[in-house]
């Protein structure tokens, strides 16, 4: 089974989707991630997920494109509610759409850069978690 992760910069969420999805899942899937407008993995991505134990360095950054598109059995677009990623889905895959909040935007007084990206690091995990139970590829 191939799963394509999608988000608007393929630089944090849909790079943690992979990694989690890479490191949980069992041997039958295959993940790649994408973006609409990629731009590189955030540094600050990296180091949270290093911190739980993925390393997501060596990830790349791609372009949502009709190649990646066709190739996935299963598409999951990552982005706020209210900012809803629209695409040319193939008829064949399976769309999901999973509300994560860009952590940048969770950054406050109150809450640091850091624990921003830890916080969506985690929802992230319980989502592929999740998603690999359905699929049972866990």
């Amino acid at each position: 089974m191939n799963i394509l992760f999608i988000c608007a910069s393929n630089s944090v969420r849909s790079q943690m989707a992979e990694g989690w999805a890479r490191h949980l899942g069992d041997e039958t899937i295959n993940v790649r991630s994408a973006g609409l407008q990629p731009f590189m993995v955030h540094p600050m991505a990296i180091h949270v997920m290093k911190e739980a134990g993925v390393d997501i360095s060596r990830q790349r950054c791609r372009r949502v494109d009709d190649r990646v598109l066709s190739w996935a059995d299963c598409v999951v677009t990552l982005a706020e509610i209210d900012k809803p990623i629209s695409l040319n889905i193939p008829g064949h895959a399976r769309h999901e759409r999973w509300s994560i909040a860009n952590p940048d935007t969770l950054v406050s007084d109150a809450v640091t850069q850091e624990e921003a990206y830890r916080r969506i690091r985690d929802k992230i995990k319980e989502q592929v978690e999740r998603w690999l139970r359905a699929a049972g590829k866990r």
